[in-house]
């Protein structure tokens, strides 16, 4: 077991002893929920509900996509295979574009491959377990998951973890 676990676990039970003097049943149950064979695809949030960019879009429609929703960090996929590139923040975007001082219509034509990424934000297979997700949710926002051909399928986000964790101590 790693120290995310215990943490997590730590957390959950903290959350429960705080908010109620006895636990009834239903609320115990939260600490099983969260063991080693816990299927990560119950905490999915699916690519139909994600907003994520094409590998062939510009930074342009990229920075528009990303200001329209308010995102710190989304994911890249390739429009024709449907697999998983990689993810970028906004922290990319904002240190390629003071380093290179390019006008907005050079960011019409710019490629959104021209920009690196700051960090590796590694996908999971869907048959990846807990601990693993654990490892990863604690650094990111969220952690896209792959299918075993490596085509992006989702999400999870750190929220759900969160809830999955605390049940229905944390309000909406």
């Amino acid at each position: 077991m790693n120290r995310y676990f215990f943490f997590f676990h730590k957390l959950a039970i903290f959350a429960l002893n705080y908010h109620a003097k006895e636990p009834d049943f239903e609320k115990r149950e939260i600490c099983c929920k969260i063991g080693d064979d816990m299927n990560i695809l119950f905490l999915l949030l699916p690519k139909n509900q994600v907003d994520y960019l094409f590998a062939d879009f510009t930074v342009r429609q990229a920075l528009e996509k990303l200001e329209a929703h308010r995102y710190s960090m989304i994911p890249i996929i390739d429009r024709k295979s449907g697999k998983y590139e990689r993810s970028l923040m906004e922290g990319d975007f904002l240190y390629y574009l003071t380093q290179h001082q390019l006008s907005f219509s050079e960011l019409e034509k710019l490629p959104l491959v021209e920009v690196p990424a700051s960090r590796t934000i590694k996908a999971v297979g869907v048959n990846c377990q807990i601990q693993e997700l654990y490892d990863k949710i604690v650094d990111q926002n969220f952690v896209p998951v792959i299918d075993d051909k490596g085509v992006f399928i989702g999400i999870v986000t750190r929220k759900a973890v969160m809830r999955t964790l605390l049940g229905d101590q944390i309000h909406q």
